[in-house]
């Protein structure tokens, strides 16, 4: 459902495995930035701890050789954090909650597992990709229960739950309360009013020179091609640029920007056939023009 990213600079311990090498002995700590480790499909999906520990393995092994590469590592991966970095954070990524009111258990055991990480980790950040919650009438009304009111106080007890600071990108259901709300623009003041969000899009410094950003879709009803496409809208694509031009790498700035949808060009190839049954399964899909500013 989720994977944990744990702070700028980890210290990773190389040699859990049977079959290190030489240049990663099993009692070495190597300590690499953040970027060679995780994969942008990981940071933007919601791969389980696991898959990230063995991203986190495979990046040790090819940044610092071994003589017996592994595909398939084993054991567990120890992360050492050093609590006294300003530049340590940690961040949280929840995938598509789709939370039933019918069916909590397994969510709240999974918030608690999280809680546990979260508050042992230096900075804790969370931040949902959205679709809040399930597309079908979970309360016996005839009504979907993604984008309702009731949805959106029931998501905003279980993310007040984690105890920490978070915000959300909405996605593709999350404007989906067709038969309480009558226009986009309702029910987008409604997901924003009661979810404590200011606007659709959100930046947070969570450490010095380091931005977590998001940008939510805002169209449902009216959307030209197909509701359930991801759009970002012209404000929100505008604001990003000047966010990009006031923060930039030549100055030290790292900015992780977070959407329900992978960009065009992220090279997933298998979203066409498992997102949404039309296939418009990037952000801005249809949008020949804006759906190339982010790459």
């Amino acid at each position: 459902m989720a994977a944990i990213l744990s702070s700028m600079n980890l210290a990773v311990r190389a040699g859990t495995s049977t079959k290190a090498g030489p240049s990663t002995p099993a009692s070495s700590t190597r300590s690499l930035t953040f970027r060679n480790l995780i994969s942008s499909r990981v940071a933007r999906s919601t791969a389980v701890v696991s898959r990230v520990q063995r991203t986190m393995i495979l990046k040790v092994r090819a940044e610092y050789g071994s003589s017996e590469p592994e595909t398939s590592p084993t054991g567990p991966l120890t992360i050492t954090i050093n609590p006294n970095d300003p530049e340590s954070f940690t961040l949280g990524i929840l995938g598509d909650l789709h939370i039933d009111p019918r069916d909590m258990e397994n969510t709240l055991e999974g918030r608690e597992h999280f809680k546990q990480i979260l508050k042992s980790s230096p900075k804790p950040f969370l931040v949902s990709l959205g679709d809040l919650g399930e597309s079908k009438d979970c309360t016996e009304t005839k009504q979907l229960y993604a984008g309702t009111t009731e949805c959106f106080h029931k998501v905003r007890e279980f993310l007040d739950g984690f105890e920490t600071s978070y915000d959300i990108v909405g996605g593709n259901h999350d404007l989906e309360g067709i038969d309480e709300f009558m226009t986009d623009k309702e029910n987008l003041e409604a997901y924003l009013r009661i979810l404590g969000k200011e606007t659709p899009q959100f930046m947070h410094e969570v450490a010095p020179k380091t931005l977590v950003v998001g940008l939510g879709s805002t169209v449902f009803r009216d959307a030209p091609f197909t509701s359930h496409e991801v759009f970002v809208d012209a404000e929100q694509v505008a604001w990003f640029e000047q966010v990009a031009r006031d923060h930039q790498a030549a100055d030290g700035w790292k900015i992780f920007m977070f959407s329900h949808a992978p960009i065009i060009g992220s090279a997933l190839r298998v979203l066409q056939e498992n997102h949404v049954v039309n296939g418009c399964c990037w952000l801005n899909h249809n949008d020949s023009v804006s759906s190339k500013k982010f790459i």
